[in-house]
């Protein structure tokens, strides 16, 4: 990859005299501006843990990507795919939940390479760090790849990152959205590379699966935005070869993605995911005015968002320049070029429509969300134009203009929240002397990367001492340390582990590990720690398991739920809790109502227990219940059968296959539940004969064992839907990838030969 990511090689020698040592100078010369600005980068993603050490390990990123990352890489380590992990329940189906990123290289690599780290916040925060490097360098290298000299990449580069939602939002909250702003450069750059014929064709088909296989439809987006820009401005260039092969390979790295996302379409019917429509409720949704307010470090949009009307961060930041230096580029010179670069106009257009239009628009919603790519192409238009110097006529109309632009843009930020207002005015303060001092030294080169790197930092110093944390989202305040945790719940629960309990009804300061999360956990975290529960994030949810337990999205439950589980669902003879193989629930003790019609009355905070349980502990938290007989069969999950019905033996194999040696009468009640939930994918088979699955209460699944059955095997199986598929779309696209290679290799030495052929014949005719 080195090779390819070279601008140009010098020339090598066996000499190891002064031409070796110069070439050593010049190595170290050319790595500078990359260096340099991977030390900025560094510098900028540390700064904001000097205010909580959790900045990173934060919302979603704590209930929802430690948990399934920290499984990834155990089941990884053993010797498994986890495809489907049961003792995760609504949250365990990693197949269909693709956002995973099981499939990803790279980000298993980050999985595997993070797992020895004990602190889960120091695990996650690293992993993050090397995303934005990522992210960083294929900046660079993407303003390298359009002509940019390497200083001014090097600012590219080092903003990118720490700009405000790349670092306020996805970085704290969402991993997904750093990982795919971190590969869609490196797609762009593969692409402008081949089209230059300084790249391999396949590494555009990698680039579009290393995006798509984040498991995320935004990754997927990007790379299709990429294609298609590229695709415009090859079109422009009346390039239609170019045109035509980067079509190919887009096509080729979609269907190796078909393995991730074919098994979430094919399971959305049971989750929530079943219907995407478009409408808008402005949630999430900016306008022109928050960004046009992109260089004002204060700026906390006032648009819907989480818990508040308002951004406590500045999520639509880019960096103090771009804005106010806008007067002294010279748009000429700049615009000689434009065919160049028509594909960041092309794609900087495509999202910023998508960035102000409908809240949710299909399966795609919260269209602040994209603001990043947006100003990814703005930041690559700028820095080509930081290569084209300064304009140093009309003086007093460019400075006038920049100072304009400066107090606009406070305005802006003052308008939306006028509290704070002096922390508006430092950073009027502090822009306009920063501007003043570029417009009394407009630096170029190495002295411009170090002035607007270091002022960029000092920017960000002065965000995060008044934005110290994203408190639009949530700060769960887990512990960090997993083995504390697994040491803590080890021996507190048994078996399935049922928690009645919501984050949003917990006492205030409730949420530390000295309270809460003594005896309870919420999202993924007790994958981490190796407890069964029903209690996990997930994206898609199982609805009919979620109506039961009514269950949110991070795996917190109502008070109803309790009730639940000792009620009959219709139909059944058994109560929830014995279907579900429950042995443990822990019950949360606020002092709300219990649900109506409940024999204890309506202000109970912790109830007896109900027939077969006992009560093994209460405290000022929460109440426990276990089971007091065990369940038939300690290796396998048949949880109950029906009176005509007879389980002679039952081991559950392996996450993914279960077997039971069955017998029935002749009667009508011949049910088996299992403690699964019927994902699409299941098969059974009697006797290596097939019979149907049912769903039955809370999503279980469900076989009807055939009338007259004398004990014989009966055999659960699990495959993703369409994964079979996805594998064959996968080897086709390999390939087709191969095959494209060296159609275009052949191509493009045969163009070469005709060049060259041409170029002897002329100079035969001139001799």
């Amino acid at each position: 990859m080195s090779a390819l990511m070279q601008d140009d090689r010098p020339n090598e020698s066996s000499d190891r005299g002064p031409r070796n040592r110069g070439a050593e100078t010049s190595s170290v010369r050319r790595a500078m501006p990359i260096f340099s600005m991977l030390v900025v980068v560094a510098v900028g993603v540390i700064m904001p843990l000097r205010n909580s050490f959790n900045f990173y390990y934060w919302d979603d990123t704590a209930g929802a990507a430690v948990g399934v990352w920290q499984r990834i890489a155990e089941q990884i380590l053993a010797g498994h795919l986890p495809l489907l992990q049961i003792d995760m329940w609504r949250g365990g189906n990693f197949a269909a939940e693709s956002a995973t990123g099981l499939f990803n290289p790279v980000m298993v690599g980050l999985m595997l390479g993070t797992y020895p780290i004990d602190n889960l916040a120091l695990a996650i925060s690293v992993a993050k760090f090397a995303l934005f490097f990522i992210m960083a360098i294929g900046a660079y290298f993407l303003a390298r790849a359009y002509g940019a000299r390497p200083w001014a990449s090097a600012i590219m580069g080092a903003v990118l990152p720490i700009s405000g939602y790349n670092l306020f939002m996805d970085g704290t909250a969402w991993i997904n959205g750093t990982a795919i702003m971190a590969f869609t450069p490196w797609l762009w750059w593969s692409v402008k590379r081949y089209v230059e014929g300084r790249t391999p064709i396949f590494v555009v088909v990698l680039m579009v699966y290393l995006l798509g296989s984040t498991g995320n439809p935004y990754g997927l987006l990007a790379a299709a935005a990429v294609i298609a820009a590229c695709c415009i401005e090859a079109g422009i260039q009346k390039n239609w070869k170019a045109f035509r092969t980067i079509v190919l390979a887009g096509a080729l790295g979609a269907l190796a993605c078909v393995l991730i996302y074919l098994p979430f379409v094919l399971t959305s019917s049971v989750g929530v995911r079943a219907d995407s429509t478009t409408f808008n409720d402005e949630f999430f949704s900016p306008n022109l005015s928050d960004i046009m307010g992109l260089s004002t470090g204060s700026f906390q949009i006032y648009v819907r968002a989480f818990g508040l009307p308002y951004f406590t961060v500045p999520v639509a930041y880019l960096a103090w320049f771009v804005m106010p230096l806008l007067p002294w580029i010279k748009y000429k010179s700049l615009a000689k070029g434009w065919k160049i670069w028509s594909s960041a106009i092309a794609f900087g257009i495509f999202y910023l429509f998508l960035v102000l239009g409908p809240s949710n628009l299909g399966m795609f919603r919260w269209p602040l969300r994209l603001i990043p790519f947006f100003y990814l192409a703005l930041l690559l238009i700028f820095t080509l134009a930081l290569d084209k110097g300064w304009g140093k006529d009309k003086f007093k109309l460019r400075a006038s203009l920049s100072f304009g632009i400066v107090i606009f843009g406070v305005w802006l930020a003052w308008s939306d929240r006028p509290g704070p207002w002096k922390w508006h005015a430092l950073f009027a303060l502090v822009t306009l002397i920063l501007v003043a001092l570029f417009v009394w030294r407009r630096p170029t080169g190495r002295q411009l990367f170090m002035f607007l790197g270091i002022t960029t930092l000092l920017v960000l110093f002065m965000q995060t001492s008044f934005m110290k944390t994203n408190d639009n989202v949530a700060n769960y305040n887990f512990p960090q340390s997993r083995s504390a945790m697994k040491s803590n719940f080890d021996a507190k629960y048994k078996g399935l582990t049922v928690v009645v309990a919501n984050r949003d009804t917990l006492p205030a300061g409730a949420l530390a590990p000295d309270r809460a999360w003594k005896d309870i956990l919420f999202g993924n975290m007790f994958a981490a720690v190796g407890v069964e529960s029903t209690t996990s994030y997930s994206g898609i949810g199982f609805t009919k398991l979620d109506n039961a337990l009514c269950a949110s999205y991070y795996g917190g439950s109502c008070v109803d739920a309790w009730a639940s589980l000792w009620q009959k669902p219709a139909g059944s003879s058994f109560v929830l809790a014995d279907m579900m193989r429950v042995q443990t629930v822990v019950r949360w003790n606020d002092p709300v109502p219990e649900s109506p019609g409940s024999p204890h009355g309506t202000d109970v905070t912790s109830p007896p227990a109900p027939e077969g349980w006992t009560k093994v502990s209460e405290d000022n938290q929460v109440s426990v219940y276990t089971r007091d007989a065990p369940f038939e069969f300690e290796e396998g999950r048949v949880s109950t059968h029906g009176a005509d019905v007879q389980v002679n033996s039952n081991v559950s194999l392996s996450d993914t296959r279960e077997t039971a040696n069955v017998s029935a009468t002749d009667g009508n009640d011949r049910i088996v539940s299992f403690a699964r939930l019927n994902w699409p994918g299941y098969t059974a088979t009697l006797d290596d004969n097939s019979i149907p699955v049912m769903t039955g209460p809370a999503g279980l699944l469900q076989v009807e064992v055939p009338a007259g059955t004398q004990k014989k095997d009966l055999v659960l199986s699990f495959t993703p839907p369409g994964f079979t598929a996805g594998i064959g779309a996968l080897a086709l696209a390999l390939l087709g990838t191969i095959g494209l290679e060296v159609w275009d290799v052949r191509r493009r030495r045969k163009a070469a030969d005709v060049l060259s052929n041409g170029n002897s014949k002329e100079i035969r005719n001139r001799s």
